[in-house]
């Protein structure tokens, strides 16, 4: 953390060096508390509307990092599920995910919420 902050980098999106940021709570919180205002942590991975409160309150963040995807279906109307464009089309070839709006003003007023309980 020294090292980057030496560097003159002020913002680090971290998941506490864990596969999400609820795991890496601990290491989060440690490194808020490190950088003492000299850096942002973001936290990211993992992160969701549900659990931003627990975050904020937790480790002491004012930025989030999140996807807020949610999956969208195609239009083909006429689907063979026995056949994929390839092996590694995945396990459905026929939708995705994208950011939704409405996850996004949730997290946003999740954060604001959470913010304004450390604040007060």
């Amino acid at each position: 953390l020294e090292a980057i902050i030496g560097l003159g980098i002020r913002r680090i999106l971290s998941s506490g060096a864990q596969p999400n940021v609820p795991a890496g709570i601990p290491q989060l919180a440690a490194l808020v508390s490190q950088a003492s205002g000299r850096a942002s942590l973001m936290p990211g991975g993992g992160v969701t509307e549900k659990n931003i409160g627990e975050i904020v309150s937790a480790t002491g963040v004012s930025e989030i990092h999140l996807s807020a995807r949610h999956r969208v279906r195609g239009g083909m109307r006429w689907l063979n599920p026995n056949c994929s464009m390839g092996s590694f089309s995945g396990e459905d070839e026929y939708s995705w995910r994208e950011t939704s709006q409405q996850l996004v003003a949730s997290a946003k007023q999740a954060l604001t919420e959470a913010i304004r309980a450390r604040n007060s």
